[in-house]
């Protein structure tokens, strides 16, 4: 694992401490008004390394554009407004009992599952 750097940590004390999904530019910002000289190259390298070090979730809002998350024990999914990407956490899952199902039709032992749900939201309609 590598070394926890102070910009590595605030980027984890943004995410942590903020109640909805955050872009890079916003979490960039975010940790640009505590240490002034991060770059925003910065940022998504250290995106990029929590993602694989699965301290966080990378959520795809649409085509190159992601949001990030705190990855808990809880099993979230998202429904993302394709208008102003409003992401919005879904707790409870649907898919549990299809994902059984899916495992006994295929003799695959099922792991994980991440599902996005994409719409308007009501401001947006």
């Amino acid at each position: 694992m590598a070394r926890k750097t102070k910009q590595r940590q605030a980027i984890l004390n943004v995410i942590q401490n903020t109640a909805k999904p955050l872009s890079a530019r916003e979490i960039y910002e975010m940790v640009k008004a505590q240490h002034p000289s991060v770059a925003l190259t910065t940022i998504y390298r250290n995106l990029d390394l929590l993602t694989q070090q699965q301290v966080i979730c990378k959520l795809r809002v649409r085509d190159n554009e992601y949001s990030y998350v705190m990855n808990t024990e809880e099993h979230w999914h998202y429904i993302v407004c394709l208008s102003c990407h409003q992401t919005v956490g879904v707790v409870k899952c649907p898919f549990d009992n299809f994902a059984a199902k899916v495992a006994a039709d295929t003799g695959y032992e099922i792991v994980a599952h991440d599902i996005q749900l994409y719409g308007y939201c009501r401001n947006c309609r």
